[in-house]
């Protein structure tokens, strides 16, 4: 009992590596969202689309080359958010800090814990992986920037 419990503790604690390097990454890629414009790529097009699949939600794409999952994710936070465009860029540092902790998972899975805090900490700072995340302008399939 005493070593199930031990086991389960131990698997819920984060390394302090990983919490430093998501805090860090968290706070500059929410630093940069509200310094960033929503301007790059095809951001404008993106938040009129979420906008539009707001006004009529459905099982398919607004577009059909956008795949609707994105839509499903951006379009409910839209709801809750009241804000299309917020609802993209929310969506996107989700995923973008979210990646910083799926690079430390496979780091770690393949190379150890030391290169797993250090590849976690270069995801955390790596310029485009702060700054073009936070517009909505990226590929849904992208939205995990790996």
């Amino acid at each position: 009992m005493l070593a199930t419990q031990a086991r389960l503790k131990t698997a819920w604690e984060i390394p302090q590596g990983l919490k430093g390097a998501l805090l860090l990454g968290g706070f500059l890629r929410v630093f940069f969202l509200f310094i960033a414009d929503n301007n790059g790529g095809d951001a404008i097009a993106r938040a009129a689309n979420i906008q539009k699949w707001m006004s009529h939600p459905s099982f398919s794409s607004p577009v059909a080359h956008w795949g609707p999952v994105y839509f499903y994710l951006a379009g409910t936070l839209g709801f809750l958010l009241k804000d299309a465009e917020l609802a993209g860029r929310l969506l996107s540092l989700i995923c973008g800090i979210a990646s910083i902790y799926l690079v430390y998972r496979l780091a770690r899975l393949l190379s150890g814990q030391a290169a797993a805090t250090l590849s976690a900490f270069i995801c955390a700072l790596a310029g485009l992986h702060i700054t073009l995340p936070l517009l909505s302008a990226h590929r849904p399939r992208r939205l995990l920037r790996i």
